[in-house]
């Protein structure tokens, strides 16, 4: 992961943005050598290690890249997950179960892993989805009052005023107080 994505990361849990903003990006996969086996959400149903403790606490490779835990026969890519002992029966059903869940997901040699952001247009990150996931509003929408607000033949210093009293953000007493900024009676 990126020094960039790391900072982001650290940024969203800091700001309690944390599940809401980094639910919208997705791994994708091509030759899983920047993604983390265990530890990353790249299948889609949650990181493995959650979804199979038991498997990720045998594992001889628990910090393992995706890359790393298999090989390509004739371009074709074989799983390859080594474990610390035998596994014992019950644990061998987990297995077939991770296998299965596995099968299904094919890496691309010559292309590296990337990330997708799920909440813009073509899947494409903007600020502007971002901003409108970060503000709460509804999905594909920006509330149709800001729109009108700044189409309107006023002055800008009143747009902007008006602006801010959409939002709150007015130096008002309740205001100032709640920022915590002392007042003292006039």
């Amino acid at each position: 992961m990126s020094l960039w994505w790391k900072v982001l990361k650290e940024v969203c849990e800091f700001e309690s943005w944390g599940r809401r903003f980094e639910d919208r990006f997705k791994w994708k996969i091509e030759n899983g050598k920047s993604i983390s086996f265990w530890e990353d959400n790249w299948e889609g149903r949650g990181n493995l290690k959650s979804v199979f403790r038991r498997l990720c606490s045998l594992s001889c490779l628990p910090e393992s890249k995706v890359a790393e835990c298999g090989y390509w026969v004739d371009g074709v890519w074989k799983w390859n997950l080594l474990w610390r002992r035998n596994l014992f029966e019950w644990e061998k059903d987990l297995e077939r179960q991770h296998f299965e869940m596995l099968q299904g997901l094919r890496l691309v040699l010559d292309m590296n892993d990337g990330w997708v952001w799920k909440n813009g247009e073509f899947s494409m990150y903007t600020i502007n989805s971002a901003y409108v996931l970060l503000r709460g509003e509804p999905e594909g929408g920006i509330n149709i009052g800001f729109v009108m607000l700044w189409k309107t033949k006023a002055l800008p210093s009143a747009q902007v005023t008006a602006w801010r009293v959409f939002e709150n953000k007015l130096a008002t007493k309740g205001n100032l107080v709640r920022r915590g900024v002392e007042l003292r009676n006039v």
